[in-house]
């Protein structure tokens, strides 16, 4: 709520920032931008119509744009939590490591128990070469939320990269569990699985993620090489 203004005010507010986000994700990002510039004109002290915003110009790829309504956000509300995490993925999108790990580590000082900015923030460090505070992190965000399917896949994934594949195994299976059309998952289970010398069942993971996704052909010629 915008502190003295009418209520007439921070209905419409409201009012436009669901229609733009619904605009947004109906991908009409033109017509979701005037509504929400409308709303940052009529309450320019709330922070949320920014968001909404630079949500809209980070789906129309203007990044730029994008960071520029984040920091306006921040100017208003210096530590706003959805304005952080956006500038991280920002950062994260230009490959600026210490940027993006900046950001979800400050959201973190301000909410310990975040879940979303410790995956991000695990994924930043195992990129980084940092594997013991990914899987800390990883492991942190399940003990969180265990059917987390984005920290278990980083874990497994972390754990198969650095010689633990059969620890890996569990927490492949578990975020295909929370999401059974995730390639990514089953093709990391399939891998895993092939390299432990399982043909059977590296060649059913790769053939069910061929099911939903026909296209990878490194995953089919993997597939091949199971003889299945």
């Amino acid at each position: 709520m915008v502190i003295g203004a009418s209520p007439s005010v921070i209905r419409c507010s409201d009012d436009q920032i669901v229609l733009g986000d619904n605009l947004r994700f109906s991908h009409q990002y033109a017509e979701a931008a005037r509504v929400l510039e409308r709303a940052v004109t009529e309450s320019p002290k709330s922070p949320q119509p920014l968001v909404s915003l630079a949500e809209v110009r980070m789906a129309e790829q203007k990044y730029d744009e994008a960071r520029a309504v984040l920091e306006r956000t921040l100017a208003l509300v210096p530590d706003h939590l959805e304005a952080l995490r956006r500038l991280g993925d920002l950062a994260f999108l230009r490959a600026d490591m210490n940027a993006a790990g900046s950001r979800y580590a400050r959201i973190l000082e301000l909410d310990p128990t975040d879940v979303p900015a410790m995956t991000k923030l695990g994924v930043v460090r195992m990129r980084g070469g940092r594997t013991d505070e990914a899987t800390r992190l990883f492991r942190g965000a399940i003990e969180r939320d265990p059917k987390n399917g984005d920290a278990l896949l980083y874990l497994a994934g972390t754990l198969a990269s650095t010689g633990h594949p059969q620890d890996a195994l569990p927490y492949f299976e578990r975020a295909i569990a929370a999401d059974p059309k995730s390639t990514m998952a089953l093709n990391g289970l399939g891998l895993t699985l092939l390299s432990l010398g399982d043909k059977a069942g590296a060649g059913a993971a790769l053939k069910q993620s061929l099911r939903i996704d026909p296209s990878q052909k490194d995953i089919a010629q993997a597939l091949a090489g199971t003889g299945r």
